[in-house]
């Protein structure tokens, strides 16, 4: 059964994305950068509803999405850890 979490990245992933030339992307990104982009990202569902806002609460949804976005990003565009 596919989790929320999964079901809300899937629909992400297939969505506004245009041409990339992943060769040069890949030259160019460091962990750091893909933890940055990750966290844009989350705070770019947050605001679309997608995302529950975990600020100031024990809900760890924020940060699950984070992570799991970012190992993607590092397993997509083959960033050296």
């Amino acid at each position: 059964m596919e989790t929320l979490l999964h079901s809300n990245l899937r629909k992400l992933s297939t969505r506004n994305i245009k041409h990339i030339n992943m060769q040069q992307v890949t030259t160019l990104l460091t962990e750091d950068d893909a933890n940055d982009l990750a966290i844009r990202i989350v705070d770019h569902l947050v605001k679309q509803g997608i995302v529950p806002d975990c600020t100031d609460t024990e809900d760890e949804t924020e940060f699950q999405y984070q992570d799991e976005i970012k190992n993607v990003l590092i397993k997509e565009f083959n960033i050296s850890l």
